[in-house]
């Protein structure tokens, strides 16, 4: 299960915030547009596993200086970031597996390729993968955009992966039933 908290509209944004939390956010997703004139949004999902396990600040990852964020840096931008919430210490595999489903989900279901900046991960998995994803705010309260257009729209709150059939299974946004 991976909690999103967001959008963040730059990186300093979210050092501020991030400095101040007790999770260990391992993964990050952000949409950007080159510059505002810009129709068309870009998208990127990243992880920041440290294996040495100290803090792997998602702000310190994207401040290397060759990270695709910079493309950004004159555009528009929102960031998340994500902690595997039913994992104290998730492995290395767990978060590659969790931005392998999401990059494939972004590349192969929703998008058109040339959308996605990072495309290391555009291959399904080779064993059967379960992401349940829940989106919060900077606030800590559940998140439910009503823009299209927003990473929590695009990405499924539950992603499934039956390996021996390769079949995705989704769920966009799951309803409340009772």
């Amino acid at each position: 299960m991976i909690q999103w908290y967001g959008p963040f509209e730059s990186v300093d944004a979210l050092k501020n915030w991030e400095i101040n939390r007790k999770e260990r956010f391992v993964l990050y997703l952000f949409q950007g547009k080159k510059n505002r004139k810009n129709k068309t949004y870009k998208y990127y999902c990243g992880e920041t596993y440290d294996r040495k396990e100290s803090v792997a600040c998602v702000y310190v990852r994207m401040n290397d200086k060759d990270h695709h964020i910079h493309e950004f840096e004159n555009g528009e931008i929102k960031i998340w970031v994500g902690t595997i919430a039913n994992k104290r210490k998730p492995t290395q595999k767990e978060v590659f597996l969790c931005e392998k489903m999401i990059t494939s989900e972004l590349s192969q279901i929703e998008l058109d390729d040339k959308k996605i900046v990072n495309g290391t991960n555009k291959k399904p998995p080779k064993q059967n993968v379960y992401v349940i994803n829940e989106w919060y705010g900077k606030n800590n309260f559940k998140y439910r955009p009503m823009d299209s257009n927003t990473i929590p729209r695009i990405v499924p709150d539950v992603m499934t992966y039956y390996a021996p059939e390769q079949i995705y299974y989704r769920s966009k946004q799951l309803v409340r039933v009772n």
